[in-house]
């Protein structure tokens, strides 16, 4: 099981967008829709 600082449900643009925000400040963020995760690097 992966451990994630932040996630997010929802990947529409204000999700991609957090998600994307909190990546670059070096959190572990996950983004969830539907039926499929997108998992930022740090």
């Amino acid at each position: 099981m992966e451990d994630y600082d932040v996630v997010i449900v929802g990947a529409g643009l204000a999700g991609l967008a957090l998600g994307f925000a909190l990546a670059s400040k070096g959190r572990r963020t996950c983004i969830i829709e539907g039926n499929f995760w997108i998992m930022l690097p740090e």
